[in-house]
């Protein structure tokens, strides 16, 4: 393993990461959808499905390595979602703790993205700086949307209690 020892490295690290993140993501999701009951909270995961995508491809174009080591904490937040899915029953309560998981994993990411955006701008790269700004806005938005799913889901399961 070579050592970060420079702002230019450390910024292709943050790449790296965040490819690797957005990858699992696209691949890991779409396990999740089949057990989700409400429909709004399976199409915006589809969604973020096919956008996790969309943003690694925009970490590649950005010309910078993405070839690097798995993604660690990512792989974890999805290995717990995934666990959830087979441990607590499918329903509303169910998928409030799948929301709990992914909104985890878009935290990771909008702090990662930042760290990225700085490094990005003290080194005047705008390829990387603009694909993580960007990035960072959807994932922003799509926790947004699913903060919003996790109070009407629960208001539902509760009032059903």
């Amino acid at each position: 393993m070579s050592s970060t020892d420079t702002p230019d490295k450390l910024l292709i690290a943050c790449v790296q990461d965040l490819y690797a993140g957005a990858i699992l993501m696209a691949e890991r999701l779409p396990k999740l959808v089949p057990v989700i009951q409400d429909a709004a909270l399976a199409s915006l995961l589809q969604e973020q499905i096919a956008l996790s995508q969309a943003q690694a491809d925009a970490l590649q174009q950005t010309g910078r390595d993405t070839d690097g080591p798995a993604n660690l904490w990512m792989k974890g937040i999805l290995k717990d979602a995934k666990r959830d899915s087979k441990s607590i029953a499918p329903g509303p309560l169910l998928d409030i703790a799948l929301i709990g998981a992914i909104r985890k994993g878009f935290a990771a990411e909008i702090v990662s993205y930042e760290t990225a955006i700085a490094v990005a701008d003290a080194l005047g790269d705008m390829r990387v700086r603009t694909a993580a700004e960007h990035n960072t806005i959807q994932r922003q938005e799509a926790d947004h949307a699913l903060r919003e799913l996790l109070a009407t889901i629960t208001r539902k399961a509760l009032a059903g209690a």
